[in-house]
């Protein structure tokens, strides 16, 4: 089952890298529209593969991203290249993609250890003790 976890990252990481590197052009006259909504859909991914196939999926949708990104920005098929034509957002956005990857799988991962609630003695949730969970197994 792992496996599948790391091939459905890698998938979906890929994917969410190639229409980023297309999205993040922008309209014409609008650059930064393209990188708000390059920065949302990476946000979005990593935070559904991290909900979805935990650790090792998340891992592998950065691998995947990464190599979604080198691959149109450097090496695509039949001339067919993203290029540095003026337009700032082109020279931004893959190390942006990175950053963008790392910092929801940090709020992420930061968000689901906070919200986790242990149980008082008498078993009644206790908001109190509050990302105290797993220190102590019954």
């Amino acid at each position: 089952m792992r496996v599948w976890r790391i091939i459905g990252g890698a998938v979906l990481g890929g994917v969410t890298g190639v229409v980023s590197a297309v999205v993040s052009a922008g309209p014409v006259d609008m650059q930064w529209v393209g990188i708000v909504l390059s920065v949302a859909l990476v946000a979005a991914g990593t935070a559904l593969i991290e909900e979805i196939a935990e650790s090792s999926g998340a891992l592998a949708f950065g691998f995947g991203l990464t190599v979604a990104l080198v691959w149109a920005f450097g090496f695509s098929p039949a001339d067919d290249q993203l290029v540095w034509n003026g337009n700032w957002s082109a020279g931004v956005w893959p190390m942006l993609a990175l950053a963008t990857w790392a910092l929801s799988l940090y709020w992420v991962r930061k968000k689901r250890d906070t919200s986790r609630v242990r149980k008082n003695d008498e078993g009644a949730l206790d908001p109190k003790r509050i990302g105290e969970a797993h220190e102590e197994t019954e």
